[in-house]
């Protein structure tokens, strides 16, 4: 099945066999090669007296780079990007425009006996496009402890590290079961899904994330933007050509806030409805 790991075939491979057991969190493949997606937030109110309506256009995108597996364990490189078009202020000084880059590079070493322990970096540039890259580089750390306890079963218990943001912590942990091949099934955290896959190369899926370290650096006395929320969704994702697929996403974005560091707390952002339309390379 295109879910799993076949991709490895068209990547860069050492040429040792494979000596661990199926992982359903690190061999099963959920993003294609290569993709970009074009999102509209729609118009919100932000809490206070100053308060005032803002909405958001976003672009956001990347792909592979490399992927490398070794006697040991696998090595993978991805590169991602987001561009954000803010239509108005927000009535509290909000910048027009919002932009990131980042490169991540992890490494799972692996064990016979279904373990692993996963490190991923992934030096970034966050801030908005006038002063893009002025004090905005940062090196998030994601540290995960995983176990495949069958093929269909495998867990994770983790922690990341967003060194310099206001959030500099946040936990990682869940399990990831597939009692079948077209059903794949996410108790996580921050990240929670179920998805089908009724016919080969089509998903249907519905989910919810909880984003609690989106920063950017403002070259002002701002300082920092910090922007949380947790999004509920579903989306559908089907194959237009053998080498594009088509994907569709709608949900509410709610439990918003907007953080300056200069205030003593955060402003609250009434729920926001959105869509996402992207196109992205087979898997």
């Amino acid at each position: 099945m295109k879910k799993i790991a076949a991709m490895i075939a068209l990547l860069p491979v050492c040429g040792w066999a494979q000596n661990y057991p199926f992982c359903q969190i690190l061999d099963r493949v959920e993003t294609p090669p290569w993709e970009v997606h074009l999102a509209y937030i729609s118009e919100a109110d932000v809490s206070g007296p100053a308060g005032d309506k803002f909405s958001i256009v976003r672009v956001d995108g990347g792909g592979g780079i490399g992927y490398y597996r070794t006697r040991s364990g696998d090595f993978d490189i991805t590169g991602g990007y987001q561009l954000q078009w803010l239509t108005d202020d927000g009535g509290i000084g909000l910048p027009d425009n919002l932009a990131a880059v980042s490169i991540n590079a992890s490494y799972a070493l692996r064990n016979p006996e279904g373990q692993a322990l996963k490190l991923t970096l992934s030096p970034s540039l966050r801030n908005d496009l006038q002063e893009f890259g002025h004090g905005a580089l940062t090196m998030p750390v994601e540290i995960l402890g995983i176990q495949a306890f069958s093929p269909e079963v495998s867990g994770m218990i983790g922690v990341a590290f967003f060194p310099w943001y206001d959030h500099w912590f946040d936990p990682r942990f869940g399990l990831r079961i597939a009692p079948v091949d077209m059903l794949v099934i996410d108790l996580m955290y921050p990240e929670s899904k179920i998805a089908i896959t009724p016919v080969e190369g089509w998903d249907i899926y519905m989910g919810v994330r909880m984003d609690r370290t989106a920063e950017w650096a403002i070259d002002d006395s701002r300082d920092r933007l910090n922007m949380e929320e947790t999004r509920a969704y579903v989306g559908l994702n089907h194959p237009v050509t053998d080498t594009l697929r088509m994907m569709y996403q709608a949900g509410v974005a709610f439990n918003r806030e907007v953080n300056f560091k200069k205030h003593q707390s955060d402003m609250d952002v009434d729920d926001s409805v959105f869509v996402r339309v992207g196109i992205g390379g087979p898997l």
